[in-house]
C-alpha cells in the first residue's frame, strides 16, 4: 500500500504541475495587440497626478491603451542601462538562445571605468540564453556588447537594429547608440518611448520570462568557474522595502548623467501598467516615484462600459448604395469599455465612423465592414462587423427597410462568445481539467488493479510454497 500510495502521489503532482504551467489569464498577456496609444486626458475631468521627484515620468494601460499621466513624457533623457530593454528584444528577435556567444577583446575592455560586471574574459564563451539573464538581471555591460557584436557584426551595426526596432513600436524621438547605455551625448531617449518600447518587449514570450526572473546563474567561464550568478537589480521585485507584488518585469538603469531610470510592468486584475521615470536621483526614490505612479493608476481608473451609438440605417442605405443589395443583419461585437477615471459617470454616446471591406461579389452574401469609435478627437475601440445581403428581385422594386430588415439589425446580435478569446479559454480550461480527472481516474483503476494482482500471485506463489513443504516432510517421515 505504501508504494501505491507513493506512486498516487507522483501523478497527483504531476497533473497539479501541469495546471500551474496553463497559460496565464488575458490580463496579463501585454495587452492590445496593436499597441495603439489613445491620449483622452482633456476630454474629462482628470484626477491630479502624483508628485515625483523624477523629470520625466510617463503612465500607460496596456488593455485600452490609455495614458494614464505624463511629465515631460515628450523630452529626450539619457536612458542609462533601461537601454537593455530594447537591446535583449533585438537579439531575441535575431538569435537562437543556444547559439554559443565568444568574447571579444573589445566586448571585454571597451567598457567604461566602473561599469565592468566581470562576468568573463576575452575568449570564454556563453549562449546567448545564458547572456540575455545576465543583460537584464544583472545589468552586465560586456554581456550587451558582446550580444551586439554577435547579432550586429558590431556594436556600430547593432545600433542600426536598434533604431529601426524603436521607430517599428512607436519610439519615434530616440537615438540608440550603445547596446548597454552608457554614457554619451547623442545616446537618448524619452519616457514615452521607453514606455512602448517596453510594450513591445513584453509582447514577447521570451523576453517576458527572462525578465520576470528574480535569479539565475550561467554556465561556468574562466572568471567564473562555478556560473555567474544573475540577481534582478529592480528592487520592486526582490524581499525588499520597496517590493511589490504587482510588478511583474522591469529594468534599472543608473549613470551619472542619466541619474537612475526605472522601467516597471505590473498587473492587477484587469488593468496592466508600464511606468517609467527618468533623471531620479537614487534607486530608492525611483521606486517610490513608480509605487506613486502604480498606486495612481489602479487606484484613480476603472474599466467602464459606454454605449456605442451605430446607427444602424445609415449602415444600411451606405452598403446598400454601394452593392444593389439589400441589409438583413449586421452583427459585431458591441460590448465597448474604457478605462476612465474612477468618478466618471458611464455610460455614454460615442461617435463612429465605418469603412467598408472589399464589395461582395454577386454570389456572396457577407461582406465585411469596421466601424471606428471616437471621444472627442481619441479613437477608444474599433470592431469588425459582418454584414448579411440578400439579392433585389429582378424586375421588382427593393423592398423597403421597415419590410426587409429584422430586428436583428437594430438590435445586432451579440450572444455570439465562440469568437471572445475569455470564453474560449474557458472552454479550453474545463476540457483540460476534465481530461486531468479522466487520467488521473485510470492511473488510479491500473495501480489498484496491478496491486491486486500482485496480491494473487504472492498468495499463489505463499500456497505453492506451502505444498512444496508438506510434500517434503511427507517424503521425510516415509523414509524413516
Amino acid at each position: 500500500m505504501n508504494r501505491l500510495f507513493r506512486k498516487i502521489t507522483l501523478v497527483m503532482a504531476a497533473l497539479l504541475t501541469a495546471a500551474c504551467v496553463l497559460p496565464r489569464s488575458a490580463a496579463s498577456q501585454g495587452g492590445l495587440p496593436s499597441r495603439r496609444l489613445v491620449n483622452y486626458m482633456s476630454e474629462f475631468e482628470w484626477p491630479d497626478g502624483p508628485e515625483l521627484n523624477a523629470e520625466g515620468a510617463y503612465l500607460i494601460e496596456l488593455n485600452s491603451g490609455a495614458v494614464l499621466y505624463s511629465k515631460s513624457g515628450n523630452q529626450q533623457f539619457f536612458p542609462a542601462s533601461i537601454t537593455k530593454i530594447l537591446t535583449a528584444l533585438v537579439v531575441i528577435e535575431h538569435a537562437d538562445l543556444d547559439e554559443m556567444v565568444t568574447f571579444s577583446h573589445n566586448s571585454v575592455y571597451d567598457i567604461e571605468e566602473g561599469g565592468f560586471s566581470y562576468i568573463a574574459k576575452e575568449g570564454d564563451q556563453l549562449s546567448v540564453r545564458d547572456l540575455l539573464y545576465a543583460l537584464m538581471l544583472a545589468s552586465s555591460n560586456e554581456a550587451a556588447y558582446a550580444l551586439s557584436e554577435h547579432v550586429g557584426g558590431s556594436r556600430e551595426g547593432f545600433a542600426v537594429l536598434m533604431n529601426e526596432k524603436a521607430v517599428e513600436l512607436g519610439a519615434t524621438n530616440s537615438n540608440f547608440v550603445w547596446p548597454h547605455g552608457l554614457t554619451n551625448p547623442e545616446h537618448v531617449t524619452t519616457p514615452h518611448d521607453m514606455a512602448v518600447i517596453m510594450w513591445g518587449a513584453i509582447q514577447n514570450e521570451t523576453f517576458l520570462k527572462i525578465d520576470s526572473t528574480v535569479s539565475y546563474r550561467t554556465a561556468p567561464t574562466g572568471t567564473n568557474p562555478d556560473g555567474f550568478y544573475c540577481q534582478m537589480r529592480h528592487q520592486m521585485m526582490r524581499n525588499t522595502e520597496y517590493k511589490d507584488e504587482r510588478v511583474v518585469a522591469g529594468k534599472t538603469g543608473f549613470i551619472s548623467a542619466a541619474g537612475n531610470t526605472l522601467v516597471t510592468y505590473a498587473v492587477d486584475g484587469d488593468r496592466e501598467l508600464i511606468a517609467v521615470v527618468m533623471k531620479v536621483q537614487g534607486s530608492g526614490t525611483a521606486c517610490q516615484d513608480t509605487k506613486k505612479l502604480l498606486d495612481y493608476g489602479f487606484g484613480k481608473f476603472e474599466f467602464k462600459p459606454v454605449r456605442n451609438g451605430l446607427d444602424f440605417s445609415a449602415i444600411e442605405s451606405k452598403v446598400e448604395a454601394e452593392t444593389g443589395r439589400v441589409v438583413t443583419n449586421v452583427t459585431y461585437d458591441d460590448s465597448v469599455n474604457m478605462l476612465l477615471p474612477a468618478d466618471t459617470e458611464a455610460p455614454f454616446e460615442l461617435d463612429w465612423e465605418l469603412y467598408l471591406g472589399t464589395p461582395v461579389a454577386d454570389t456572396e452574401n457577407t461582406m465585411s465592414a469596421k466601424a471606428e469609435f471616437y471621444y472627442g478627437q481619441s479613437q477608444i475601440a474599433a470592431r469588425d462587423l459582418s454584414i448579411s445581403l440578400v439579392e433585389v428581385p429582378p424586375e421588382t422594386e427593393a423592398p423597403s427597410q421597415s419590410e426587409e430588415i429584422t430586428e436583428s439589425a437594430v438590435e445586432p446580435d451579440t450572444g455570439d462568445d465562440s469568437a471572445d478569446p475569455g470564453t474560449l479559454l474557458k472552454v479550453i480550461l474545463i476540457v483540460a481539467c476534465a481530461l486531468l480527472v479522466l487520467v488521473l481516474i485510470y492511473v488510479i483503476l491500473r495501480l489498484l488493479a496491478s496491486a491486486k494482482r500482485r496480491r494473487r500471485r504472492r498468495a499463489r506463489r505463499e500456497e505453492r510454497e506451502q505444498e512444496e513443504s508438506g510434500t517434503v516432510r511427507s517424503d521425510s517421515r516415509r523414509r524413516q
